[in-house]
């Protein structure tokens, strides 16, 4: 009945008749407990049997995400003892799973039997995530070998490590340009102001990135970003020369502290494999650095972007550290 009526009310308000098929959704199994739907129509739904729970809830995203965090997420804990997970993770790029595998397996090995770990291949590249599992009272046992062994293996993989904070990448290079007190342009060939957007999508990315230049065509490069004629002619458009050029004259454009840029092939261009430079420039001068790629286009342009913004931040550490 509580559901007859809100599909009542809600054909009421919209002034739509109602149908077998919009009364139907009020019957449910006499076995199971109902649970109003506050945004929808169809009720969400508790068996219970033996030792067993069973939660049924609709697939409308935002029905079922108010019955979760307004009805079962509350139940669950009223009505289940709940056990403790915890995760730290260690983003690297530029390794290979196999190798720091056994490069860590000498950690691995001291483990307690709380303790897992995943290698999770990303496009920026491997993740170490690090879960521990226990009671709620174990929390602090738990906390204090996670934080160790998280440590340990990071130490040893400190080389390609560039975060062990599990945030968008693009939230990390704020806050560091922000500590150091440094402003940000970028110049965008292959990712085509993707990589200026992911950089404005955080809250608050005025008081770091200045603006950018989609150089695609290469009278852009030559004009706007004055890259000399005989540079591209020498090298092309997509060489380690082109993306430097790019990214200085991007940063004395747009008078910014570091300049960034990308150009290359998204895709396969006859016998010219899928890569790409990723050309960075500061005070101390330019430089670039090549990208292989092996996916299809989208998702090798989206690697670009998440590479440049790690090589930023990878430059950023270096190179001002006494800011």
């Amino acid at each position: 009945p509580p559901t007859l009526e809100k599909i009542t009310a809600i054909a009421a308000k919209f002034t739509f008749p109602l149908t077998d098929g919009n009364i139907g959704m009020a019957y449910v199994p006499d076995s199971c407990i109902p649970i109003l739907n506050r945004v929808g129509a169809a009720p969400g739904m508790i068996f219970e049997q033996d030792d067993f729970t069973l939660v049924s809830m609709p697939g409308v995203p935002a029905e079922m995400y108010s019955l979760m965090t307004e009805d079962i997420l509350p139940y669950l804990k009223q009505n289940f003892q709940s056990s403790l997970i915890l995760q730290k993770v260690i983003r690297t790029t530029g390794l290979a799973e196999s190798k720091v595998e056994e490069d860590i397996n000498h950690i691995l090995e001291q483990f307690s039997s709380h303790l897992s770990i995943a290698f999770l291949p990303r496009i920026d590249g491997l993740w170490i995530e690090l879960t521990a599992r226990g009671r709620a009272e174990q929390r602090e046992e738990l906390e204090a070998e996670l934080s160790l062994r998280q440590k340990e293996i990071e130490e040893v993989v400190r080389e390609g490590s560039y975060t062990t904070e599990d945030v968008l990448l693009e939230k990390i290079l704020g806050e560091a340009l922000l500590e150091k007190g440094l402003t940000i342009g970028v110049a965008e060939s292959l990712t085509g102001g993707k990589l200026a957007m992911k950089i404005v999508s955080v809250s608050g990315a005025s008081r770091y990135f200045t603006g950018s230049v989609t150089a695609y065509d290469t009278r852009i490069k030559e004009e706007v970003l004055e890259v000399p004629p005989s540079v591209i002619e020498a090298h092309t458009v997509v060489s380690e020369e082109v993306a430097s050029l790019m990214a200085e004259g991007v940063r004395k454009l747009l008078g910014t502290d570091i300049g960034l840029a990308t150009t290359g092939y998204a895709e396969k261009q006859g016998n010219i494999t899928p890569h790409a430079w990723i050309g960075y420039a500061d005070h101390q001068g330019i430089q670039a650095r090549k990208v292989q790629m092996y996916q299809r286009r989208n998702t090798n342009i989206d690697k670009v972007v998440a590479m440049t913004m790690i090589e930023c931040l990878k430059n950023i550490r270096l190179r001002f550290v006494s800011r």
